[in-house]
């Protein structure tokens, strides 16, 4: 692979990984004033947790794959892609309190 392809998803990759900031903000506005505390703390335990599950996930999958004589990096990877296109659609089509809108959509 040229060297200009990996500088480019590693540029990529760390533009993208920027954008869970904003999801403090985004749980911030969608409770109230009253349960922002309680609802941020909640927030940032399922990050922790997320992080922690997908570690799980992907060294089971790459211990798999090496038993397999199959390559364990390549396993990791598909699982942790998979995990996170599924958490994308999560996102996506997460239920939004009466009243609000996703402004991500708004022109």
């Amino acid at each position: 692979m040229p060297a200009i392809v990996d500088v480019a998803l590693t540029v990529t990759a760390g533009a993208l990984a920027g954008y869970f900031v904003l999801q403090y903000a985004d749980v911030r506005s969608a409770y109230p004033s009253n349960m922002s505390g309680r609802a941020l703390a909640i927030f940032n335990t399922s990050m922790f947790l997320g992080v922690a599950a997908m570690q799980w996930a992907s060294g089971i999958a790459a211990s798999a794959a090496g038993a397999q004589h199959a390559e364990p990096v390549s396993a990791a990877f598909w699982i942790i892609a998979t995990l996170l296109v599924a958490g994308t659609a999560a996102f996506a089509l997460l239920p939004w309190p009466t009243g609000t809108q996703r402004k991500f959509f708004q022109e």
